[in-house]
């Protein structure tokens, strides 16, 4: 008989087997009395590289976008009376964190992909603040108030330690304890046996008992490498099958009764207490015994009849995420465990609470047996997957509970951090007995807070009406306040990811109406115009559609080539697509890598590319004639794109993007060098004009690389006519910054503040990339607005991507310009302060006002035409000067 206890070894053999192998070898083992489940998670080796688990993967991958935010903070804060002894305190955290690897791990990026690094040696992690000489009556207030701004502090993922713990101490017998931790790290329940463990540790320290603690069988890092071996993509298959069927035609998104539409993805929150008579939650928890429920699953039907009620829609998605804690190991394993759960439900006028709760029981049971694939995965395996945009949690216990030190009495500290990653969130706590409580989280940009207000109002009558009479059908069901419905200017839109595709892409429509579409005659011309069709989300796809023409860019372009590779198994160049920009070219480069041709239309194929070749790819001619000299764009194709729609053809206008270095540079580099991207810049610049006066411009982070190209032409010898920067944010001082912001705020008044207060003052102000990243927020964050493609979480390589070049930018240290700079700025930005600039063109700075907003400048049809009007003037300006030299 083959017993659980199975080495190693022969674990390495089972990963191996196929779906069917492993189901064949499945029902022999219980045939003789034993679970194939539960054979036990080896430890590693540990000379291995440890991947991230599919729940890391997750939280590092939304984290890209929001670098230097603390959205991701978990905070627990508890108000401690009683013989509290801080050193016992301090050796706890510290032996907790050595038993523990996870709470030392940070990640690390090996051969261009997130690992998982266990740091040895940490100093004591436990800061003390002595609030001791404050007034008696404000210490905690103050504990409080510091806990918050600790608390709103980001890490770095790849260099902090991803706990902190800070003891403020009030007096002697009072004490405020505070943890923090990232995500990356933890998960709820994970918090929860973090403090189980911690009370464990310091209660066995006190006693002098502290050898009877029990070793962890496996650490974090052995079970991201076993879920990696043992959920293979063929063991996974009929799981994602089941999400596809579950998930078909589903709605993408709830139509919430929000007050407006975003410019861009906001993440400012706040919260309304919800709280529950004791009564009528033992009248709901008896209902939910009686119908063979579990809470969750009648509170989760209760959320849906709002929604349904605010909606109007009777096919509704709501959010959970699932503890994924299935193994013996795992159930008191400290780390990220959970994974999103979508459970859809319809509803009906005519359908009974009965009925509706019968139907969650039914899916949210398939939804845990179903629960093993990472929701990453669903993004590129559900066509239209709905939006995880409503989330409804419950908790079984306070976190004070979990947290029992002997001789003490501990209680919870609310901490609100002020942000959340989802539109509207239900948390609730039920621990059996005492009343059910808890918390309506919302976006703040979106809901107002009387809406929150209302929504609360009518869920405590659901549930005493639900609890009066229960089988009711959501006809009888009659909320007492109304909300209404507030106008928005596009009633199929919401929220902030869609209200700029109607301003944006109407051009971009009716060119694709008037397009000839010549169909796919092979099969390789079918893959890729399929591939197309999804990242351009365009249904029909012609072997003649441009890339550029079609609004592509270059991280886009990084997903073509991503899918390319893996549905052809082949190496697949990036700077094939700059080559050969059409369905046809891209087939004929297919085709003759498949058979071995490395050459194909007078242009290399071959993997390792060649210099000029490379440097010819690094220029995409937007308008490519033209009898003036041609016109550069810095490193943003979809800027350029903005531009052409006004171009005339007397110039030329071309992009130069680094996304023709990304493969054999940026994503295999180290350090990116920003001089050397600007000096490939310059070689491919003069393969298309070999001689000055040349123009150029770029906007907001890409004005130090233009700065820099501009550095390098003149110390060639040649002329630079013009060097344009828009909105060049990064050249001004903190200082300066946050006395434009409030000179703006009375200049422009509520808007502004709704606008943009939320996204520069996120972040730690001393942090070395806050700067940085704050300013290259509203650009990523664009980029989500306008593409369907930026809603699915971004691939490792995109990640690198970006990350590399924003190092880049960051690390650059700019020289003396011996010329004259002209500096655009939007409305918003006109008091900019730019000595650092003007002390760095030795000829100065001519300054021109532009429209109000910065993310609207490439957006918006006014702001476009009025940049594209002061722009041409100024080239035909420069352009007299320099020929009267």
């Amino acid at each position: 008989m083959i017993k659980t206890s199975i080495d190693y070894n022969i674990f390495s053999d089972l990963v191996e087997l196929s779906a069917d192998q492993r189901q064949l070898f499945e029902l022999i083992l219980k045939s003789q009395g034993e679970d194939l489940a539960q054979i036990k998670i080896p430890k590693r080796d540990l000379s291995n590289i440890v991947p991230l688990s599919h729940s890391q993967e997750r939280v590092w991958n939304v984290s890209q976008l929001t670098p230097d935010s603390a959205v991701d903070n978990v905070p627990v804060a508890l108000h401690i009376i009683g013989d509290f002894n801080l050193e016992i305190f301090k050796k706890s955290v510290s032996l907790l964190m050595q038993r523990n690897e996870i709470l030392r791990t940070v990640c690390t990026i090996r051969d261009r992909q997130p690992t998982q690094t266990v740091l040895q040696d940490i100093a004591s992690q436990v800061e003390v603040v002595d609030l001791r000489d404050l007034p008696e009556d404000e210490r905690l207030e103050a504990a409080v108030s510091k806990a918050k701004e600790v608390s709103q502090l980001p890490f770095n993922l790849t260099r902090d330690i991803l706990l902190r713990a800070l003891v403020f101490s009030l007096k002697e017998n009072e004490h405020v304890i505070l943890l923090v931790a990232h995500q990356f790290v933890t998960d709820g329940l994970s918090f929860r046996i973090l403090l189980q463990e911690l009370s464990t540790i310091y209660n066995a320290v006190s006693n002098d008992r502290l050898t009877a603690l029990p070793e962890s069988t496996i650490q974090y890092a052995d079970f991201s490498i076993w879920q990696h071996q043992w959920f293979a993509n063929s063991v996974l298959e009929p799981q994602v099958l089941y999400w596809k069927n579950q998930l078909a035609s589903s709605a993408h998104q709830l139509r919430l009764p929000i007050y407006q539409n975003c410019q861009f993805p906001t993440y400012k929150g706040a919260y309304r207490d919800i709280e529950f008579s004791a009564e009528q939650s033992n009248l709901f928890r008896t209902i939910c015994r009686e119908q063979g429920v579990t809470v969750f699953m009648a509170f989760a039907a209760l959320f849906q009849i709002i929604l349904y009620h605010y909606t109007n829609e009777e096919d509704i998605c709501i959010g959970t995420l699932t503890s994924n804690r299935n193994r013996r190991e795992t159930e008191t394993l400290i780390g990220n465990f959970s994974n999103n759960l979508l459970l859809r439900s319809r509803l009906s006028s005519n359908l009974s609470f009965f009925d509706l709760l019968a139907q969650v029981r039914e899916t949210s049971l398939e939804a845990n047996k179903h629960q093993d694939v990472p929701f990453q995965s669903l993004l590129n395996s559900v066509k239209d997957l709905p939006r995880f945009q409503v989330l409804l949690i419950l908790r079984n216990s306070t976190t004070a509970q979990s947290c029992s030190m002997s001789g003490l009495n501990v209680s919870d500290i609310p901490i609100d951090i002020g942000l959340t990653r989802m539109d509207l969130s239900l948390d609730l706590t039920d621990d059996g007995q005492n009343p059910i409580f808890g918390k309506l989280e919302y976006k703040t940009e979106l809901f107002q807070a009387e809406t929150i207000g209302k929504i609360i109002q009518n869920f405590e009558a659901l549930l005493e009406s639900i609890t009066d009479r229960p089988n009711q059908t959501l006809a009888d069901i009659k909320l007492p306040v109304t909300i209404e419905r507030p106008h928005l200017q596009d009633s199929n839109q919401q929220g902030s990811n869609d209200i700029q595709v109607s301003n944006t892409n109407v051009d971009s429509i009716q060119e694709k109406s008037v397009r000839q579409l010549t169909e796919p005659r092979s099969n390789v011309e079918k893959e890729i115009a399929v591939v197309w069709a999804e990242v351009f989300d365009i249904q029909q796809i012609g072997i003649h559609d441009n890339f550029f023409e079609l609004g592509g860019h270059s991280l886009m372009a990084i997903r073509i080539a991503e899918k390319l590779q893996n549905i052809f198994q082949i190496e697949f160049p990036l700077h094939n697509l700059f080559r050969a920009p059409t369905v046809a070219g891209l087939a004929d480069c297919v085709e003759s890598i498949l058979a071995g041709d490395l050459t194909v239309k007078g242009f290399s194929i071959d993997t390792s590319i060649a210099e000029e070749e490379k440097i010819a790819s690094l220029a995409i001619a937007i308008k490519p004639n033209g009898a003036r000299p041609p016109f550069f764009w810095i490193n943003n194709l979809q800027q350029t794109q903005a531009l052409a729609k006004f171009w005339g053809s007397e110039r030329g206008l071309y992009c130069l993007d680094i996304f023709g270095l990304a493969d054999d540079y940026i994503l295999t580099s180290t350090q990116v060098d920003l001089m050397y991207i600007a000096s490939q810049f310059v070689k491919s610049m003069q393969k298309i004009q070999p001689k000055g006066p040349y123009l150029l411009g770029s906007h907001c982070i890409n004005t130090q690389l233009a700065f820099e190209v501009s550095q390098q032409l003149m110390k060639l010898g040649e002329k630079v006519a013009f060097l344009g920067l828009f909105d060049p944010l990064d050249w001004e001082t903190i200082k300066f910054k946050k006395m434009r912001h409030w000179k703006n705020f009375r200049n422009f008044g509520f808007d502004y503040l709704l606008f943009k207060l939320g996204l520069y003052l996120r972040g730690r102000k001393e942090s070395a990339n806050s700067k940085f990243y704050s300013f290259i927020y509203p650009s990523v964050q664009k980029f989500l607005i306008r593409h369907q493609l930026f809603e699915e979480e971004l691939s490792e390589e995109i990640n690198i991507y970006l990350s590399q070049y924003y190092k880049a930018v960051n690390n650059y240290i700019p020289a003396r310009y011996p010329g004259k700079i002209d500096v655009f700025l939007t409305g918003e930005y006109a008091s900019l302060v730019t000595d650092s600039l003007e002390s760095l063109a030795q000829e100065g700075i001519e300054k021109h006002v532009l429209k109000p907003y910065h993310v609207l400048l490439f957006v918006e049809k006014s702001h476009i035409d009025d940049l594209g009007n002061k722009l041409r003037a100024c080239l035909v300006d420069s352009e007299k000067r320099f020929a009267g030299q």
